[in-house]
């Protein structure tokens, strides 16, 4: 193709020329990777402005340059964060994987917590050219970068702003899983270059705007003046204003994790990464490696085996020889596990793993056989028996796949059937041991029913209800605990709000009420009309629930309408008729926590976290406030009452010859809530301690930190922002401590797209 068909926009930029586009960089090809779309940031649309308020998204196109390290010492010292378009070959640079200091640079960049994005390999128009050297353009800059960091972006910026819908550009950069990213403040900079007064009144007239909540801006660290002198200028103009500037993934409330790609090929070809060529020493001592294997095993072995089978017979051998070998890591990075772990995982990965579950099946075998050859009390034919048979194969098929995964046979074997089976094994393991805590507690339910004589004959369906609706109320209250404690990383790597998966749940357990409650086409007995009702409200309230917890722009959105439903949920069941005295004592003072947890959500969401995410000034997660606690531990006690007053037992405490009164009932059940709150406390703290330990010994990274005596933040569930999150757990460790955080959550705001860009 003609040079000057490539270069046919004269924009503001510089040039491109022939020499970058016959150059290729080391390595294989990133053409055709896995590319899934990350995050929730739009990938069909041009992206011309901000979503969080108070904010400038610092951006600079065409570099590295020789004046890009300047700039990183004045970022650094305003504690402002950037992102950088960088080009891979242009402007006579060199190569950038080959050239320094261009790969001490981007190191740099990604070690000070700015982004990593593309402005293609060479600066053409990505509109004036085919298809295949469009993606060229993109793929070389890509293999360039994973050289220097084991990751190539997802975030681009169309040089000469050129990328329309006509050419197949938006297309190809969708399928290649890249955002375009424009721009609605242009300093012109490279106008300007020794002008660079005229960029200061164009920053200052534009930040002066009346009604202006944020703001997606453009600059070219190319450009001398624009670094040495625009910069301080722009910057004490956003301080001014009690802005700050931030990446462009943080101005769109994109988490960290979501700005890069893995690299398929990072060990592969080792001695072409300049990252990972340290070896051994660098795998034993480099957190982000062992996460980044961790990872990869658990998130990408199925997608990277599929890949493999598209290559050639030696090429794939070299694969399989990698996808075995990569077992080996977690166990020589001292058996850390990745910040992005479930619950129990970390458990999983810990040496503790195998002891402890050994030691909870030959208790579970023991009990089941003790229950079957003891000489004592004999009890009829009962669901409980019954149901430990089934609980009995459940825990024999976890223990196989235990044992099988435990063997490692993908490492021992050349038979790829064991690399292509493992990730199913991996998953119904995972999925039996998050199961098992539930049918376990089902079946301690049924220990209790059986050993009283309850829930038989008439009593059935009125002692299911209890003990089904009881338990919900208590798992409600649990989920609750683990996402306050551990469980905000799960949710913002969701990209919705907890209320969304509240109020699904709501609508859902609403419609299964309303059509369960009472028997269709019979008489309707006491309560059935009540109860009815209450489903109702529940999908009605769930349908609406749904609808407020996203934003106009797919953003999450807090809302109270959950927190209303077990509001009113409470108010109906202390109001509910009984025929025994101690029983409607205990469904009024059931009724009254119900609604005590339902008011406390509500003034948690509007007053305490004020629509954010979590209390702590910007939303992060870092900590949790004492109210916080509250509603799932009076859920804990809503759920032991509703479960404590079946008919059978109001009869049974009201018989009694030892009189018992609805207080000290009451107070019982409250105590076993305090204990069961005490208990999955201590349970999540074991997690969190165990991600991040207290007794860590101190590293560079926590010496630098500013901490005492390089100490690790503190393990009590609230672990430092990047550690603790599990969208930003791939650039822990390359990412400095000295991090800004967040912006705060903003509007929507309408952007005005620039037509002239770099």
């Amino acid at each position: 193709m003609a040079l000057a068909a490539l270069n046919s926009a004269t924009n503001y930029a510089p040039a491109a020329s022939a020499a970058p586009l016959l150059h290729t960089p080391a390595g294989p090809t990133t053409l055709n990777d896995p590319r899934p779309l990350l995050g929730s940031v739009t990938y069909d649309n041009d992206i011309n402005d901000c979503v969080e308020n108070n904010v400038v998204a610092l951006t600079y196109d065409d570099g590295p340059y020789m004046y890009t390290g300047q700039l990183l010492d004045i970022l650094k010292s305003y504690g402002f964060k950037a992102t950088f378009f960088m080009t891979g070959n242009n402007m006579h640079k060199g190569p950038i994987d080959e050239t320094e200091p261009y790969p001490t640079l981007i190191r740099r960049m990604v070690a000070e917590g700015h982004q990593v994005a593309s402005h293609t390999w060479s600066h053409y128009s990505l509109s004036n050219i085919p298809s295949d050297a469009r993606k060229q353009q993109m793929v070389k800059n890509e293999r360039a970068i994973a050289n220097i960091i084991g990751r190539y972006p997802t975030y681009m910026r169309p040089p000469y702003s050129q990328c329309d819908q006509a050419s197949g550009c938006q297309a190809d950069m969708k399928a290649l899983g890249y955002h375009r990213v424009y721009f609605d403040l242009d300093t012109q900079d490279y106008l300007n270059p020794n002008t660079i007064q005229n960029s200061k009144d164009v920053v200052k007239q534009i930040l002066g705007t009346a009604g202006a909540s944020d703001y997606l801006s453009i600059q070219h660290d190319i450009v001398q003046q624009s670094v040495a002198n625009l910069t301080y200028y722009y910057f004490d103009l956003i301080k001014a204003k009690g802005w700050k500037g931030v990446t462009a993934g943080e101005c769109l409330n994109d988490a960290p994790a979501n700005w890069l790609h893995r690299d398929f090929h990072f060990d592969l070809d080792a001695q072409q990464s300049d990252y990972y060529q340290q070896g051994e020493q660098h795998v034993l001592q480099d957190d982000v490696y062992c996460e980044d294997i961790d990872n990869y095993i658990q998130d990408v072995e199925h997608d990277l085996y599929n890949y493999v089978q598209k290559l050639d017979y030696n090429t794939k051998k070299q694969y399989v020889f990698h996808i075995q070998d990569l077992y080996r890591y977690p166990e020589r990075c001292g058996g850390r596990c990745s910040a992005n772990a479930y619950i129990g995982t970390c458990i999983v990965r810990s040496r503790w793993h195998v002891p402890l579950q050994t030691l909870g099946a030959v208790i579970a075998l023991l009990g089941y056989f003790l229950g079957h050859a003891h000489g004592g009390r004999q009890f009829a034919p009962n669901i409980h028996a019954s149901f430990a048979t089934i609980l009995m194969l459940l825990l024999l098929v976890q223990v196989l796949f235990g044992i099988y995964l435990k063997l490692h046979l993908e490492k021992r074997s050349q038979n790829t059937i064991h690399v292509r089976i493992r990730r199913y094994f991996v998953f119904t393991h995972s999925v039996i041991g998050k199961v098992m805590p539930v049918v376990s507690w089902v079946q301690m339910l049924f220990g209790g029913i059986t050993a009283l004589g309850f829930c038989r004959d008439d009593h059935l369906g009125q002692c299911l209800a209890h003990f089904i609706m009881g338990s919900a109320f208590i798992g409600y209250g649990i989920v609750m605990t683990i996402l306050l404690l551990v469980g905000q990383a799960w949710l913002q790597r969701t990209g919705r709000s907890q209320e969304f998966f509240d109020s699904l749940l709501i609508a859902a357990w609403g419609c299964v009420n309303t059509f369960t409650e009472h028997r269709w086409g019979g008489p309707w007995v006491r309560n059935d009309l009540q109860h009815t009702s209450m489903g109702i409200v529940w999908w009605c309230a769930g349908l609406l629930g749904l609808w407020l917890s996203r934003k106009r722009d797919g953003r999450p959105k807090r809302n109270l309408i959950p927190g209303m439903v077990i509001l009113i949920t409470g108010w109906a069941m202390s109001a509910h008729p009984q025929s025994l005295e101690l029983s409607t004592h205990v469904h009024t003072v059931f009724g009254y926590t119900l609604m005590a947890a339902g008011a406390a959500r509500i003034i948690e969401i509007a007053f305490v976290l004020r629509d954010k995410r979590s209390v702590d000034e910007e939303g992060k997660g870092d900590e949790a406030n004492s109210w916080q606690y509250l509603t799932p531990f009076l859920l804990y006690a809503s759920g032991l009452l509703f479960m404590g007053a079946t008919e059978e037992q109001m009869a049974l405490l009201s018989n009694a010859q030892i009189h018992v009164s609805h207080v000290s009932y009451i107070l019982i059940l409250y105590s076993i809530a305090f204990l069961l709150f005490l208990f999955v406390a201590m349970l999540l703290n074991l997690y969190a301690a165990h991600a991040w330990p207290i007794n860590q010994p101190p590293t560079a990274k926590t010496v630098e930190s500013g901490l005492p005596n390089g100490a690790p933040p503190r393990a009590n569930g609230h672990i430092d922002r990047r550690m603790r999150d599990a969208e930003e757990f791939e650039l822990e460790g390359l990412m400095s401590d000295d991090d800004d955080d967040e912006g705060k959550s903003g509007k929507e705001r309408e952007g005005v797209k620039h037509s002239q860009s770099t």
